[in-house]
């Protein structure tokens, strides 16, 4: 018996699991949160005032996968994740707080709005509506 012969036979036990069959909402999902935790990153970077950079030296990774998690392009490994919330001086929990509640259409449509934009231009838009905001509070 060859090799390969003898280390199918050992192993044939696994063939004959069942896996179930995929969930379709799972990338859904997992792109929502992905996208949840980007916003989180970020919002706890722009508290600590903090610049992308800042953050990746902080957290021993690059700026570019810094702005790749923020965007919900990437999320990283959970030591990835637990040295982003150690340089934002939050425990992981309190970086995943809220991470898995529905976003609000309108605020997908602002984040979709947003992406790719520069920094400037974000913090711009940002302005505009939290005045936005301040005016139509003082109007109620």
């Amino acid at each position: 018996m060859s090799v390969s012969s003898e280390r199918k036979a050992k192993y044939s036990y696994f063939s004959d699991i069942q896996h179930p069959a995929p969930n379709p909402e799972h990338g859904r999902v997992v792109k929502e949160l992905s996208l949840q935790l980007g916003l989180r990153v970020r919002q706890l970077r722009d508290e600590n005032g903090m610049t992308q950079e800042d953050l990746a030296v902080k957290a021993g990774i690059t700026w570019h996968f810094v702005s790749s998690i923020e965007r919900g392009v990437k999320t990283g490994t959970l030591e990835t994740l637990a040295a982003i919330a150690g340089a934002l001086d939050v425990t992981l929990s309190e970086l995943f707080l809220d991470v898995d509640r529905p976003m609000p259409r309108e605020l997908k449509r602002v984040t979709t709005a947003l992406a790719g934009r520069s920094p400037e231009a974000q913090r711009a838009i940002l302005r505009l509506v939290e005045d936005a905001l301040h005016l139509a509070a003082l109007e109620t």
